[in-house]
């Protein structure tokens, strides 16, 4: 089939002009015009074999109450990250008074500021938006 595509292409380029004979030439002559083929047929084959998947909203499913599903997923989870590293940021905060590290300090302080935050990711969402954000449970 290559070879037949090839035969063609040179038959077609009988019109043109020198340069672009030889152009076409080369790209028959060479692996070129196969690994050409070949990248095309594998792109092709990879939107043919795709699934599309369509996102209908079902009649019984309300969008704001998925969106607050999911506010309330993301404070939790922000919540929880922020409880790990508070543990972690006092230990290091500990370490650094130790051993009279100012950088150590300085940086265990930073990330005890960051944890306080993502621990009350709730109370300033609340605040911002004036809405209550109800716990999600795994």
């Amino acid at each position: 089939m290559v070879r037949e595509v090839k035969n063609k292409l040179c038959l077609a380029g009988s019109g043109m002009s020198r340069h672009a004979l030889s152009k076409l030439k080369d790209l028959t002559v060479t692996n070129k015009f196969v690994l050409a083929g070949q990248k095309a047929l594998i792109g092709a084959g990879f939107f043919a074999l795709t699934p599309l998947s369509v996102f209908a909203v079902p009649e019984n499913v309300n969008p704001v109450e998925m969106v607050n599903k999911l506010v309330s997923m993301v404070c939790t989870i922000f919540s929880l990250i922020g409880a790990i590293l508070l543990v972690w940021a006092i230990g290091q905060l500990v370490l650094a008074f130790k051993n009279e590290d100012a950088d150590s300090k300085s940086r265990a302080m930073q990330v005890l500021v960051v944890s306080v935050l993502l621990c009350s990711v709730k109370l300033i969402y609340a605040a911002i938006t004036g809405e209550s954000v109800v716990d999600f449970s795994f």
